[in-house]
Order: structure tokens, then sequence, then C-alpha cells
């Protein structure tokens, strides 16, 4: 017998010895519930003026509701294998349509199944499907053909009945309702609930093939066609259908208390991502990072244990809610995991979880752990369907979206422009400042990439980088860069400007990058990727004009090239390195070394022909 069915068995042996010697001994349930597509401010918890969610919104007066908890991709299969991996997409790999799960990545699943759990899954999508990689660590999957989409009713009948089989067992139950995402068909009456009296086109169910065209899902010019009642209709079926998964997921909810589990359950209720209502000129997702797309429903309710009524103030991310379950369970998360647990805030001062660092009061938010790529409060997010330079940080009340291919940003206040609807860009440069920085260090330390750092001390040093691909650079061969500065800004007051260090041009050719006259003695790295990943790249480094040949270090060793011009493959050992080089120097300096991302497993994959099928149904593939 394997080890680890040798370890399960054990585990669930100890289970059962705790059940019968009483049920207070019994280890806690986990049940998470997911309505896919399900926008927070749809939901009367979340202060909706429509009753879409009465039982949702009882859920939340037994619990603790997260105000603001923010999705780290605005579609289905990169969000939730974010919230069961508690990585960034760039990190577990399953970002595109044609890729999975790193399959080296352990899920929530599978560390609650080492612990002796019996994990089961009901899932709906067909970005779900086990070849994905979402169905490691479950013992029991139940995903539907690609093609058939269970109802709301019918996935709470399978999840009842499995509740049914199997409530002795301590158990990890993951319930995925689908019905709020495109086609909006609400069955009746929920399909007459909002906006009586519409005479128009749109009937009982709305889908993109209403519009002749569907070759973008921002169909701004079909949209344009739509009256406002049309709009409104659209706006009616889609809270009909959250109505309709509301009632489903009350039954559920009943089920699990008919079964005497409520006091031993910790249920979360979650969504992967939100739902576009030409709030942005758009509809359906993937397509942008505002809000309406990343801002999403988060509860954590387990009698006589969470506190209730509660509102977590502020903002949280779906990464976080892995590890606090496993904290919340008594389990110490991964150390990999870059979520870091909620617990402290949801059993001690609610009202405190809030504001970004760099204000006088954190909110008892953690800072990055080491190994953490980010503090706690800083949400981050990308992958969209198409444009995979996108990525946005918030830092509550400010959030920046930038395009790390062109440079191009939109800086929003949130709590003044709750809607997105005027970039703020400009007026707090010191936010825009540490946001671009922070979107920077993130991706770059996410990915395969170059460094190439440089101080001049005390006196400022003009340097000069050249940065060529070579001998035949094939376009894109640059892929993203940026200058990185040192960090912790300057804080001015409101509105003035902030001094950055050796602020300076970078010229990029598909041949290199190249950068004349930084003059700075601050350290500054210029960080960039090179693609494909063996690219032979070609350094000319000068300081004051003179050729950097002994004020050079590469790597680890941090011995001096042969010659100036040199030229280094990221495979070379002495330049790969997961951080930057142990050894110190005196400036004026020119450090280079390429770090390797750490989650290098295969990821891509071939779509069975099923899954194609249904995904270019719903409009994931054209």
């Amino acid at each position: 017998m394997p080890m680890r069915d040798h370890l399960r068995l054990i585990l669930f042996a100890l289970a059962a010895f705790l059940v019968a010697c009483g049920s207070e001994d019994r280890p806690l349930n986990v049940l998470v519930i997911a309505i896919d597509t399900l926008r927070a401010d749809h939901l009367g918890c979340y202060g909706y003026k429509r009753s879409t969610s009465p039982m949702i919104d009882a859920l939340a007066s037994r619990g603790v509701l997260v105000e603001r908890a923010v999705s780290q991709a605005p579609w289905t299969l990169p969000s939730f294998a974010s919230i069961f991996t508690s990585l960034y997409p760039s990190q577990h790999g399953a970002a595109t349509v044609d890729s999975r799960i790193r399959q080296e990545i352990p899920t929530l699943a599978s560390i609650l199944a080492e612990h002796g759990y019996l994990t089961a899954a009901l899932v709906n999508a067909p970005l779900l499907q086990p070849e994905y990689g979402m169905a490691t660590g479950f013992d029991f999957y139940d995903a539907p053909p690609p093609d058939s989409i269970r109802t709301a009713g019918r996935i709470t009948e399978d999840a009842l009945s499995w509740l049914g089989d199997n409530k002795k067992q301590a158990f990890f139950l993951f319930v995925h309702y689908f019905d709020p995402h495109l086609s909006y068909a609400p069955p009746a009456p929920f399909d007459r609930m909002f906006g009586g009296g519409y005479t128009g086109s749109i009937q009982g169910s709305f889908d993109l093939d209403h519009f002749s065209s569907t070759n973008s899902r921002d169909i701004r010019r079909e949209i344009e066609s739509l009256s406002r009642a049309d709009r409104d209709r659209i706006v009616a079926l889609y809270d009909g259908e959250i109505a309709f998964t509301d009632s489903a997921v009350g039954a559920l909810l009943d089920g699990l208390k008919a079964h005497n589990l409520e006091q031993r359950t910790l249920v979360v209720l979650l969504s992967d991502h939100g739902e576009e209502f030409f709030d942005h000129g758009g509809l359906d997702h993937g397509h942008t990072l505002f809000d309406e797309l990343l801002s999403v429903p988060l509860i954590f309710s387990l009698p006589g244990t969470l506190p209730v009524e509660s509102r977590l103030e502020g903002q949280a991310r779906l990464i976080d809610v892995a590890p606090t379950v496993l904290d919340i369970l008594g389990m110490e998360p991964p150390e990999h995991f870059e979520g870091m647990s909620l617990r402290p805030w949801i059993g001690g001062d609610v009202s405190t979880l809030a504001s970004g660092p760099g204000g006088e009061d954190q909110g008892g938010l953690a800072p990055p752990d080491e190994g953490k790529l980010l503090p706690q409060a800083d949400a981050y997010a990308e992958a969209l369907r198409r444009n995979n330079t996108l990525r946005c940080i918030s830092s509550y009340p400010w959030k920046l979206v930038l395009d790390t291919r062109t440079n191009e940003r939109s800086l929003f206040n949130l709590e003044e422009d709750p809607g997105e609807q005027h970039s703020a860009g400009g007026t707090q440069p010191a936010e825009d400042y540490r946001l671009e920085q922070a979107i920077y260090r993130t991706f770059f330390a996410m990915t395969d990439s170059w460094y190439v750092e440089m101080a001049g001390g005390d006196n400022s040093r003009t340097f000069d980088i050249s940065v060529s691909m070579g001998p035949h650079p094939l376009p894109g061969a640059i892929g993203f860069y940026s200058l990185l500065y040192p960090e912790g800004p300057p804080a001015p007051a409101a509105g003035e400007p902030v001094e950055i260090p050796g602020e300076v041009s970078v010229e990029a050719t598909q041949a290199g990058l190249r950068i004349k006259g930084l003059r700075t003695g601050e350290t500054t790295t210029l960080a960039f990727t090179a693609t494909p990943g063996k690219t032979q790249v070609e350094f000319d480094l000068a300081i004051d004009g003179e050729p950097a040949l002994t004020r050079t270090f590469l790597g680890r060793s941090m011995e001096n090239p042969e010659k100036m011009p040199f030229s280094r493959v990221a495979g070379n050992k002495s330049v790969r390195s997961r951080g930057r080089p142990a050894g110190e120097a005196e400036p004026p300096y020119f450090r280079v070394w390429h770090s390797r991302s750490r989650f290098t497993g295969p990821n891509r994959m071939t779509l069975k022909d099923d899954t194609r099928k249904a995904l270019k149904a719903l409009g994931y593939i054209q």
C-alpha cells in the first residue's frame, strides 16, 4: 500500500475514533459554495436595492462578511486556480484556456486530503474540467460533460445526496453554481421577478448571440444599439439568475442543518469574478480589470466559533481564502502560499481590516512575510483572456491599472470614484509611483527575468546600458522591461511631485534595449524578460563613459566578465539565481543576474474536443 494511502487510513481511523468519543472532538467540516460570475454589488448584504439574495444575506448575518474581496483574475479558470492554490495566475500556470495548474503545486483539496479529509467537488463549467488540474486532491470530482450545465436546483440535490452518504466523515465539499453566467435564462418565476412591464425583443433569456457579431467580448458597437429598456432587461435576467441560485443555496444550507452538520461546518461563500453591464462600455467578463469584474462576495460562517453579524471593513483577496480555511482548522498553511490568513481579524477587532501600507493605521494587516510578494493590503490581479499585458494592484482606496507593454495607466481613488470613471493620474503621483513599482516588481518576481543593478554611491555617476538580443532576434524578443527604483518612495503632500532617482527614458527596439545617460547615486535596476528563455543576451555596460569591465559582477559568483561587451544565456549557471547576488560590491558598480520563476512545472495542454467545443460556444475561443 502506498505510504500516502496508509497515512490516510490512519487519519480516517483517528477521525472515526474522535466521532465515537464525542461530536465535539470531531474535526470541522468545510463547505465552499462558489457562485460563478456573481458581482458583490448585486447582493442585498452588499447594499443592492433588489431582493436578489435573502438566503445569502441570512448566511452573512450568521457570520462574517468581507466588504471588499478582490479576485486575482476576471474569469473562471485562473481565478478558481488562485483560490485553491493561493498563488497568482502567473505562478500556478492556469492563465489561458489551453493551460492548467502546474502539476507540482498542491491545492487546498490535496492539503486537506493529506490530513484525512474526504474531499469532493460538484462543478459545472467547462473551464473546471479535470484536465485543467482543478480535480487535484479530490476523492470525488463530479464534472458533467462540458456541454452539459446543471442548474442550481440540480447541483443542490446532488450536493445534499453526497452529504447524506458521507456526513459521518470529516469532509471538504466544493459546490459550484454556474447559473449567473451567460446565458441569462432564469426559470419561472425568476424570469419576471425584476423589471416588469418590459415588452422588447429580449424576453425569457439573453446571450451574446442576440447580436449579429460577437468577435469581441467588449462588444461596444452592438451595445450601442440597445435601448435603455433593453439594457435594464438584461440586468433583470441576470438578477433573476442570482435569485434562483440564492434559493438553491438556501436549500443547501437548510439541508446542512437537517443533517446536523451546521455547527461543525465552516461555510465559505464566494464568487470567482463579477460581470460587466455597460459600466465601461462592455458586457460579460474577462476583458478588463475594473471592479465590476474583480469585486466579489466573500462570507465566512461557523456558528459558535466565528462572530455573527460582522463585517470586515476594507479589502481582502481571494488568495487569502485557502490560508484562512487552514488557519481556522488549526493547520499551518504551506510557506509558498502568497495569501495570508484573515483569521486574526475575523476573530478579533473586525472593524479594522483596511487601509494599505504607508497609512498611519494599517488595520492589523500583515506586511509581506519572507517569500510573499506583496503585503496583505495589496490585491494584485492579472490574466485577461486576450490582453495579457494588463495588470493592476488595489491598495484601497488607490488602484492602478497598468499595461506593462505600453506603460499606459489609469489611477483611481475608489473612495471618491468607486465606478472608476475618472483616472486620477497626475494628481497623486506618490500612489501612482508606489503601485507601478509594486506591479513591476511582482511581475518580474513571478517570471524568468534578467536584472541589471547599478549604484553610484555617494557621488552620482552616469550609467549607459545596451542590451542586445542576438545574433538574430525575433520580434518581441524583449518581452517586458522596466526600471525599478529604490523601494520606499518619498511621501510628499497630496498633489506634490515625486522625485524619482535616475528617471530616464528607455529606448526599446526589436534588437534590444538602450539606456543613455542615467545619472544616479541610488541603487536602480533594469529588469526585463527575454523570449525564448534560452536567448543569448549581450550586455555592453559603461560608467561615466568608460567600459565597466572591472566594475561589473555576474550572478552569485560575483565574477567579472572577461570582456566588454559580454554575452550570457539564461541557463548559464553563473547567472542563474532566484534572487540578487549574495555578495556586496562597492559603488560604482553593475550587478547582472538572471532569476528563475519558483514554479516551473509544465502547464501547457491540448484541449479535448468536447471541451474546446463548449468553450467556443461560451465565447472563450473565437
